[in-house]
């Protein structure tokens, strides 16, 4: 009797270790949907730069192995589609860890031709794996897109790693097919060389990526051994349409393509058009509000300085912030982000003067300018303490000639 009890009290621990373990296993896998979520573009705020665009995602509510980026620059825009074709919460993993390295490359890095991209990309993933020691299957691959919009030069450049893509000029579907392998996750492997390939631009031209699923899925479904025919065949159908009928035609089309399936379905399908007049009008509305916001962000900061202008020793640059030192020092210096150039502007030969390249004063706290080792200084009263300043040569003659009683 006593045995059996013991075996029971071993099957309820193991049980609820099972439990917990699988109670800890959803948390994180909400965590990726989370993150996922997070990651995938905002359909709405994509179209604020880019009219023409739409992402067709199965499934919506589940861990991915795909991810899409998209990244407006100055001068156009960055579409990437990547895919790992580990599945579940592995792919998912690769994804997210795929997502934030690109990041970093594009604005950490400042890389933004595709090739660049792809071969930073590929540095990255070996120099991880190798010092974080992580264990990886010679088949695990991903795929990934990277097309760049150049607005100015009106050029549409395209490199991959194992990704094809689609594109329509005038009545004609174009099939680019990959030239290059996916990248894998082995440790002890060359870098990759990126070839790129550009595309005139032209008005009406919209361009499609897709994830291995997308071709498999249709072209098992309609029994076809070559699967770009159907791909091509489906976006000839309706690429004339909107971008909204284009969405709404596309997804009943992949429904129906995959409704008796029960796995783990990850399809990714983004489609986006150039249209060079609505692009630039829309871009001139964005940048004309990045100005608005710009200047109500400023007028904030210049009016948090003009609260406390009785109270300001000096102000001093530490590039992107300035630090205002007050003369009562009761707390440290207030750090605000602006430039030191619109302080000058709105309070220059008012309530601050400038006497440095990196200095602004206040000119009712100064007692005195003098000489000290070749260098002219100007002494401020604090509260408590005097404040010593340099003045820069070219300020010096300026200073002279407001104030000429406070030289000594």
């Amino acid at each position: 009797m006593k045995t059996i009890l013991l075996n029971q009290d071993s099957l309820d621990r193991s049980t609820k270790n099972m439990v917990q373990s699988q109670d800890e296993m959803d948390s994180v896998i909400n965590q990726l949907r989370l993150f996922q979520q997070t990651m995938n573009p905002d359909n709405d705020l994509v179209r604020e730069y880019l009219p023409d665009f739409f992402h067709i995602r199965f499934p919506g509510n589940r861990t991915c192995s795909n991810t899409v980026l998209i990244e407006p620059l100055d001068w156009g825009y960055l579409v990437i589609l990547l895919d790992s074709n580990r599945k579940s919460v592995t792919g998912a993993l690769d994804s997210v860890f795929i997502h934030f390295l690109l990041y970093r490359i594009i604005h950490g890095n400042k890389l933004h031709t595709p090739a660049e991209i792809l071969k930073r990309l590929d540095f990255e993933i070996k120099n991880t794996l190798s010092t974080l020691q992580i264990s990886n299957s010679k088949d695990d691959r991903l795929f990934i897109a990277v097309c760049q919009i150049d607005m100015k030069s009106e050029t549409m450049r395209f490199s991959e790693a194992g990704q094809s893509i689609l594109y329509t000029k005038e009545k004609e579907v174009v099939y680019i097919e990959s030239n290059n392998k996916p990248l894998d996750f082995r440790k002890n492997r060359r870098l990759k060389q990126f070839t790129e390939r550009n595309i005139k631009l032209k008005e009406g031209y919209n361009f499609y990526l897709y994830n291995q699923e997308v071709k498999d899925y249709i072209s098992k479904k309609e029994g076809l051994t070559d699967k770009r025919c159907v791909l091509t065949s489906l976006i000839g159908k309706y690429f004339k349409e909107s971008f909204e009928d284009q969405k709404t035609l596309l997804t009943e089309e992949i429904k129906h393509c995959i409704l008796s399936d029960k796995k783990n379905i990850n399809m990714s399908l983004v489609g986006f058009g150039y249209r060079k007049r609505i692009i630039r009008d829309r871009r001139e509305h964005m940048g004309e509000r990045r100005k608005n916001v710009s200047d109500r962000k400023m007028i904030e900061v210049m009016y948090q300085i003009s609260k406390s202008l009785n109270d300001i020793l000096f102000i001093k640059t530490e590039a992107p912030y300035c630090r205002i030192y007050l003369k009562s020092q009761k707390s440290t210096p207030k750090l605000l982000r602006t430039t030191f150039q619109s302080i000058e502007f709105h309070f220059k030969g008012r309530d601050l003067i400038r006497v440095h390249r990196c200095y602004l004063v206040n000119p009712k706290a100064i007692i005195s300018v003098f000489q000290q080792n070749r260098e002219h200084k100007v002494l401020l009263k604090g509260k408590k303490h005097n404040v010593v300043i340099p003045i820069g040569r070219s300020y010096y003659l300026k200073l002279k000639k407001i104030y000429p009683d406070i030289f000594i």
